[in-house]
């Protein structure tokens, strides 16, 4: 398998964020994940922060070529469970609203793996998201004041090659190198640094399995390295939801990981 491909099978979970402060709208990435039949974004805390505090709108990017129609506000979303540090968050996805990702792979429970899974001889180490997610966006509104509108986002995900992979107590870090990005159509674009992916998923991606690895947090451009929060910090705050079947297969994942 080469890079490509990688990315191909890798972004079919990758989903967008917008959040919207009163006509002010920021954007950050997810990695759609279905466990026990649920589905669920797992993303970086600080990308939700306000829309948690706030009860700011959230909207759903689901790539198609050309551009993305976001999910109605606050209906795909129910809940959100988020922390600070480790900073991770959980968006629970309404399943009526599934019709939304219909198309998409979500991440399954056993392609959840922790850094010991990870074989950098035989992975292809792909990290994701949409950098330039706001360089074309546009609120609509629809006249209700009271209602927020979706903002058209034009589709700029991409997707960058990490050449090596290190664990440390504070999270997992993955060099990135000067490697050309990938746009969703396959096309190489030169993008210096992937500024921007906050959320986005760290996939180890081999003929046999994606493996989720983590969830971007913060960069060093300097070094070009990106920094990932380990994907169990994630899984963990499904435990607050207290669903007993949801629950059991969490601490399976877990226990392997």
């Amino acid at each position: 398998m080469d890079f490509t491909g990688a990315t191909d099978w890798a972004e079919r979970a990758l989903v967008g964020i917008v959040t919207d402060d009163d006509g002010h709208i920021e954007g950050s990435s997810g990695v759609l994940v279905r466990l026990s039949g649920r589905d669920f974004i797992f993303t970086g805390g600080h990308c939700v922060r306000k829309s948690r505090s706030a009860h700011l709108p959230v909207f759903l990017q689901f790539p198609v070529p050309g551009l993305v129609l976001p999910s109605r506000a606050n209906r795909a979303v129910t809940r959100i469970v988020s922390q600070d540090e480790p900073d991770v968050a959980v968006l629970v996805l309404n399943p009526e609203d599934r019709v939304l990702w219909r198309g998409f792979e979500p991440v399954l429970g056993d392609e959840i793996i922790g850094p010991k899974d990870a074989d950098e001889s035989q992975d292809i180490l792909v990290l994701l998201g949409f950098p330039a997610v706001l360089a074309n966006g546009q609120m609509l509104r629809d006249g209700a004041p009271a209602v927020a509108s979706a903002p058209i986002i034009e589709n700029r995900g991409v997707a960058a090659r990490a050449t090596s992979l290190e664990v440390a107590a504070d999270g997992i870090f993955v060099d990135y190198g000067q490697k050309p990005y990938f746009g969703q159509d396959g096309m190489a674009a030169e993008v210096p640094d992937p500024v921007g992916i906050s959320g986005g998923p760290l996939f180890a991606v081999n003929e046999r399995r994606r493996g989720l690895l983590g969830l971007a947090r913060s960069i060093d451009r300097e070094r070009h390295v990106q920094r990932f929060e380990p994907i169990a910090h994630a899984l963990r705050l499904l435990l607050e939801l207290h669903e007993a079947d949801l629950s059991a297969e969490v601490e399976r994942v877990l226990a392997r990981l």
